[in-house]
């Protein structure tokens, strides 16, 4: 195998493999990743063998088709130093040499046939969706996903597809994230199955051409997400996934439109007085504002204080401002409506039509 390639495309490319590439694995050759050459199509593959990806590389030129193992970690402190435009890579038997100008590395390197295998996607009975519709998706539902490993299901993102639609689902004890889309897909390309937030998160930034199309397989025992500059691969998380629909609380009468960058400036400027043990804010709905509270008695209080249009009567509860953040940071639409029953009950935060976020309340001293 004998290649040449632009450096800036290669490091950018080499960042996304490392994300998924396991350093600390039992088995050493998850550190590399796998270079497979061809005139025709040059892909860089890489995995933990929970999540795979296949990176297509462009900007390069094939002079002997092959394969290669590169240590990642190594490669990628090569290309951090490289400051020409181009740099060369070739295998000869159990060596790799990569080369540009004035420098020359030989690096040991494994047999390329002790690689797991890795999907190709297949584009029958295949789901698609817009780039925009599924980023969004993503990002404003794997900030919710459990990071607790003995929450198993919940450690994944829900991923549920129905005629016309594809639904969305991240959740742990405290809250859950729900959203729906807009997807063109056959009547019988239905599933729900729980995918690594991890291979949701690495496919958000895999997704770089604004006008794409995302293809998407499900089979038995993975998942298969095609866009433009590669697959990403991911083995179903098993396990059921709780009743998510149940979770949307149905009697949440106090409701205000509130501008989200607002709240969110409101809730940071209130969550550091929050108790320690405790953290925790109090949204305070009464007619014409929004009061946001925190008080600790071994610190202070604060209270920021939000005109609105509330007509409504007066209403409390309290939440983990962290858990506010998460959302508010990462909410595009210029206002969010806030729901609310009573201090006791979950609250909600609306975000369109097609978005909702469940919060459990806090339990406080008043």
């Amino acid at each position: 195998m004998k290649i040449r390639c632009q450096t800036q495309m290669l490091r950018d490319i080499l960042q996304l493999a490392n994300s998924v590439v396991s350093a600390r694995s039992p088995k050493p050759v998850l550190a590399n990743v796998k270079i497979v050459a061809d005139p025709e199509r040059t892909e860089i593959l890489a995995t933990d063998l929970e999540v795979a990806i296949r990176c297509i590389l462009d900007q390069i030129d094939v002079d002997t088709k092959g394969e290669a193992l590169v240590n990642a970690a190594r490669l990628g402190n090569i290309l951090r130093e490289c400051d020409d435009e181009f740099i060369n890579i070739e295998r000869h038997g159990e060596q790799i040499k990569i080369s540009y100008t004035n420098a020359e590395y030989e690096l040991q390197c494994n047999d390329p046939e002790e690689y797991p295998e890795i999907s190709e996607y297949d584009d029958t009975d295949t789901v698609k969706l817009s780039r925009q519709d599924l980023q969004k998706m993503i990002r404003y539902t794997a900030f919710s996903a459990s990071r607790d490993a003995t929450s198993f299901a919940l450690n994944g993102l829900f991923f549920v597809v129905r005629t016309g639609e594809i639904r969305l689902v991240g959740a742990d004890r405290h809250r859950l994230a729900f959203v729906k889309k807009k997807a063109s897909n056959p009547d019988k390309a239905k599933a729900e199955v729980i995918v690594p937030t991890k291979a949701m998160e690495q496919l958000e930034r895999m997704m770089t051409d604004e006008d794409e199309t995302v293809g998407v397989k499900i089979e038995e025992k993975q998942i298969l997400f095609k866009v433009a500059s590669g697959v990403v691969v991911a083995h179903l998380v098993e396990g059921k996934y709780p009743d998510y629909e149940n979770v949307v609380p149905q009697d949440c009468d106090c409701k205000a439109e509130i501008d989200s960058q607002t709240l969110l400036h409101s809730v940071r400027k209130a969550a550091p007085v929050s108790p320690e043990e405790s953290k925790s804010v109090t949204l305070k709905l009464s007619k014409g504002r929004l009061v946001v509270l925190s008080t600790a008695s071994e610190i202070g209080s604060a209270q920021i204080e939000v005109p609105i249009d509330y007509p409504g009567s007066d209403v409390h509860a309290a939440f983990n401002p962290i858990y506010l953040i998460d959302l508010l940071r990462v909410v595009e639409e210029e206002t969010v409506r806030l729901e609310l029953k009573d201090s006791d009950s979950p609250g909600l935060i609306r975000v369109g039509k097609d978005y909702v976020y469940v919060l459990m309340p806090m339990h406080i001293d008043d």
